[in-house]
């Protein structure tokens, strides 16, 4: 699979993947990422993966973008072909309805199901963790049903409840008026 390799300021590599939420591209990113740490690559430290990116830290006192873009790039070519579907299954229980899901009532009307159906939908499949957001703990998840895509709320809420799950996807650009996520 190829990949583009781009500095970011004078301590980053970022290894660009092709720009999909694709559960192939996240094996992929999964895939370096561990090929990158396990090489020890020197100078090198933290690495981010995101839905399709990896970002590799780097010491510029210790080495330089184009000797650290080279091991990547080595690494990289060296991938083996794409296992979707590895990993670890996690259960995470979840409440629907009333004060454990104030906007169960708002999806369910959006998506033109029942409340009961929205919730069959979405236990009724697995969700594979692409990446680590910006809070500690915080998945961004796929797999989501296409029909349980919901565009944000009027009116966002200024505080969310610990644990809470949010129900949101993307849809093609020429069909959505407003950045989708939701919270329910």
């Amino acid at each position: 699979m190829p990949i583009q390799l781009v500095p970011v300021g004078d301590t980053g590599v970022l290894a660009v993947f092709e720009q999909k939420i694709d559960e192939e591209i996240g094996a992929q990113v999964a895939a370096l990422d561990a090929a990158v740490r396990a090489a020890k690559i020197p100078g090198t430290g933290e690495t981010v993966p995101a839905f399709a990116s990896l970002l590799v830290r780097y010491d510029p006192l210790l080495t330089d973008y184009n000797a650290v873009a080279g091991a990547v790039d080595a690494l990289a070519r060296r991938l083996p072909p794409p296992e979707p579907g590895a990993g670890r299954l996690v259960t995470i229980p979840v409440c629907y309805g009333g004060t454990f899901g104030p906007d169960l009532t708002f999806v369910a009307k959006h998506a033109g199901l029942t409340e009961a159906e929205v919730v069959r939908r979405h236990t009724g499949r697995d969700y594979r963790i692409y990446m680590l957001g910006f809070l500690p703990g915080f998945p961004y998840l796929g797999g989501l049903d296409p029909a349980l895509c919901t565009p944000r709320l009027q009116n966002p809420r200024t505080a969310i409840p610990a644990g809470s799950v949010g129900i949101g996807a993307s849809r093609p650009a020429s069909t959505r008026q407003r950045p989708p996520a939701a919270g329910s």
